[in-house]
Order: C-alpha cells, then structure tokens, then sequence
C-alpha cells in the first residue's frame, strides 16, 4: 500500500446511511484496501485487556465475530503471529490482514460490518463512528509511523 490512508480513519458525520455506504465503499475504489486501512481498529476492538498484543483466545473471539470458527481462527492466528511469540502485534496484524486479503479471504473485509451494521445489515453511523473513533489514535500514530 503506497499512499496512507488517513482520512479515511477519521468519522464524518453524514446525512443518511446511504451517504455512508457511499463513502465507504468508494475509498481507493475497493472494500479491501479500506478493511487494511482500518485494521488498526478492528485490532484495537480485539485487544480486551489494552495490552498492545491479540492472545490467541483474543484472537479467536473477534474472528468469531466475522463467523470464523475457532479451528480457522487458530490457523489465522498461527499465520499472523510471524514472531511465533503466542501474541499478534499491531503490525502483524495489519500484515497479516493485507495478506489475507490478498489471498482471496473475506474474512477481514467482513468483520468491520460486525462492529458497524445492525441486526438487520444495516449501516449504523453510531456504530461506525464508535469503531472508527475507538483506534483513531492508534490507526494515525501507526500509518504515519510507516512514512
């Protein structure tokens, strides 16, 4: 990935969902550089105790989110975990969400609808905002740190 992606990281309010969807659909033209540009996020939504690292079982819970059973999510785990240290840190994570994507997978371009969309699939702009708002810091110190 080339260029960085922060302002996609931050939320803006709109006046409907559909101006939403919109605009996140069309950042880079595709759902999947936006699912890497957020990775920051989905990492900090898994990190239940703030230790900086994803356990395995921290892992497993989030990957459960996007219906990922835990056999999967410990062969996710397992690949991401490049420094075979029994932790995924922020950069592995963001690694190893880029290469899965790259290898066909959905999963990662999946598991931000389980923190933004309701019951019903619909886009929730609290939600998307609480996702967005909750690794923010994390997400620009860390793009900007790739510079």
């Amino acid at each position: 990935m080339s260029a960085r992606p922060y302002g996609i990281l931050r939320p803006t309010k709109h006046n409907s969902s559909k101006d939403s969807v919109m605009s996140m659909s069309s950042v880079n033209g595709s759902t999947s550089a936006l699912a890497v540009a957020w990775a920051p996020q989905m990492f900090v939504q898994g990190d239940k105790n703030n230790d900086d690292a994803l356990s395995l079982d921290e892992f497993q819970a989030q990957l459960s989110r996007a219906g990922v059973g835990a056999d999967d999510a410990k062969q996710f785990f397992s690949s991401f975990d490049t420094s075979d240290d029994g932790q995924v840190s922020l950069t592995e994570f963001v690694t190893g969400v880029s290469k899965s994507i790259s290898s066909g997978s959905q999963v990662f371009n999946d598991l931000p609808d389980s923190y933004t969309r309701d019951a019903d699939g619909n886009l929730d702009q609290t939600k998307t905002d609480n996702f967005l708002s909750a690794g923010l810091s994390l997400a620009e110190t860390f793009w900007k740190n790739l510079g």
